[in-house]
């Protein structure tokens, strides 16, 4: 609040300060204000047409909103400006996966790996592009990546688990569900999907999976 307070204070005496613009965006974009956060981005890009903050921010709203025509085309202008930019790369990739333009998506999750292959989100988003095309051994093999970066993630295990139940290694994903649920008790999908693939798993070896305290 402080922040925001010497944020906007900034502007009052300095209305054309592009890093107050941007500071402030990027605050207001966490607390889902996206109708203001544009407001800013967009007078940031006035002073500053090649500035990434500003269009990296616009693009994450936009997306946001669903205007993913538009988020994608702030972000591919930030990449152009910028490939080394991580987070853009990233954000892209979402974007386009979204618009079902998956190979597109892919090769920006992979630049983003690139410049950072210690983040578990880029690699869980990776592994669900994968697992849309039914790349199921690659897609796996990210999931487990990204669970092991990020161990208390509970939707990275349900993904895990996933696909782990779609290439029919039950066990294996059962223990994926229920480390999903004892990270997140009310996890609705990974409840459902534990009961799934346990009926499946009895039906095909004719025998009832014991029940496991979570």
């Amino acid at each position: 609040m402080l922040f925001r307070s010497a944020t906007k204070k900034a502007l009052e005496v300095r209305p054309n300060y592009v890093a107050a613009h941007n500071s402030l965006g990027s605050l207001l974009l966490q607390k889902g204000q996206v109708g203001q956060v544009m407001i800013h981005c967009q007078k940031a890009l006035e002073l500053e047409p090649d500035n990434v903050t500003a269009r990296n921010n616009l693009g994450f709203a936009f997306s946001l909103m669903g205007r993913l025509d538009e988020a994608a085309a702030q972000l591919q202008k930030v990449v152009q400006i910028q490939p080394d930019n991580e987070a853009a790369q990233n954000n892209l990739g979402s974007v386009l996966l979204r618009m079902g333009r998956v190979d597109e998506a892919i090769g920006h999750f992979r630049s983003a790996l690139k410049l950072q292959p210690d983040s578990a989100e880029t690699h869980n988003n990776l592994a669900g592009a994968l697992l849309s095309k039914k790349q199921m051994d690659e897609a796996i093999h990210e999931f487990q990546e990204a669970a092991r970066l990020r161990p208390d993630g509970p939707e990275i295990h349900r993904n895990l688990g996933y696909a782990l139940g779609r290439q029919g290694r039950w066990d294996e994903a059962i223990r994926e569900f229920q480390e999903a649920l004892r990270l997140k008790p009310d996890y609705a999908e990974a409840s459902n999907n534990l009961v799934i693939v346990i009926g499946m798993k009895e039906k095909q070896t004719n025998q009832p999976v014991p029940s496991t305290k979570r």
